[in-house]
């Protein structure tokens, strides 16, 4: 539709995946202090189950689901839609750990990308519902690409959103780096309630699946310290 919008069907999720393709693109060049993993997964329709047993096998620190949400049209809700051109909709609610969007809102800002924030009160209708209880507990976000016409053969997206949730993505895991954040905010948490003793708190997490079996062999203040990663 012109040179801005995109019309076609199944853009759920096909531009979303785009998005990420888009975001590794811009990250290509850059060294990581994390392994980033990039998840297409089946199911997510019905219940999750890519996503669920991914989740399991990959055991995250951090997850981010994207997913479209319901684009704004004349005769729909408000408060439960969001603007084309509008920039990519971080969620607020109990599904987002809110360190995490908190940190998806600053990196929006300060890499002057445009957003909107979504309310979502209950089930988030994504990925992210199922991952954040994956195991101990996984920091979860939910950012959303706004699309009108949901699951019907003629969705319309903007272009410019669709590569404005691929910047913040990258932002995200780029100007600082995401397991340091993580780090700061867990010993925040141990500080301020004392769950944890200080000595813990300079605790940095081994890499590697058989290094992390062997951290949960330590016993309950590892998961103590797995489930600040969530707060």
């Amino acid at each position: 539709l012109g040179q801005e919008l995109i019309c076609g069907k199944s853009l759920d999720d096909r531009a979303c995946f785009a998005a990420l393709l888009g975001a590794l693109e811009l990250l290509k060049d850059r060294r990581l202090d994390v392994d980033l993993y990039v998840l297409g997964s089946v199911c997510e329709e019905v219940d999750s189950t890519g996503a669920v047993t991914a989740a399991y096998g990959v055991v995250p620190d951090l997850c981010a689901a994207v997913d479209v949400t319901h684009g704004r049209t004349p005769d729909g809700p408000k408060d439960r839609s969001c603007e084309l051109f509008g920039g990519p909709a971080i969620g607020i609610g109990p599904n987002m750990t809110s360190w995490m969007t908190r940190r998806m809102k600053a990196k929006a800002e300060e890499n002057q990308i445009p957003w909107q924030p979504e309310v979502m009160a209950g089930h988030t209708g994504t990925n992210g519902w199922h991952m954040q209880i994956s195991r101990e507990g996984v920091a979860t976000s939910v950012i959303s690409l706004p699309l009108k016409y949901m699951h019907t053969p003629i969705e319309v997206l903007a272009l410019e959103d669709m590569e404005a949730v691929a910047k913040l993505l990258a932002a995200f895991f780029r100007d600082k780096p995401a397991s340091a954040y993580a780090r700061m905010f867990r010993e925040e948490h141990a500080r301020r309630y004392r769950l944890v003793r200080p000595r813990d708190t300079t605790y940095l997490r081994s890499e590697g699946r058989i290094a992390r079996f062997f951290d949960r062999l330590r016993g309950e203040e590892y998961i103590t310290r797995r489930i600040y990663d969530t707060l």
